[in-house]
């Protein structure tokens, strides 16, 4: 099962001609506390209506949008979910 991570998490994002927000890249601290930069590899928006708590534990409400996510940590493609929460602007992610 994927963990939510609670550490601050930055993302930077470009906005789609058709108004869609495309997440390209993630900076997260590691145990040690050292900021680690990420390129988001593919992207895929899975956001939906409803509310309901994923396999990770995060509570999905409307307000959120939810995007599935590759990287590359160390040559080794890793799958991340990443989540906005549009009515704090915060995200969160969990791997």
């Amino acid at each position: 099962m994927a963990k939510k991570y609670d550490k601050k998490l930055d993302v930077i994002c470009m906005m789609g001609g058709d108004n869609t927000i495309i997440p390209i890249r993630i900076r997260i601290e590691d145990d040690e506390g050292v900021r680690q930069a990420y390129n988001i590899k593919e992207c895929e928006d899975i956001s939906h209506n409803g509310t309901f708590t994923r396999p990770d534990g995060i509570y999905i409400t409307n307000e959120m949008m939810v995007f599935k996510c590759k990287i590359d940590v160390f040559g080794v493609s890793k799958p991340i979910t990443l989540y906005y929460d549009i009515g704090k602007s915060k995200w969160s992610m969990s791997a």
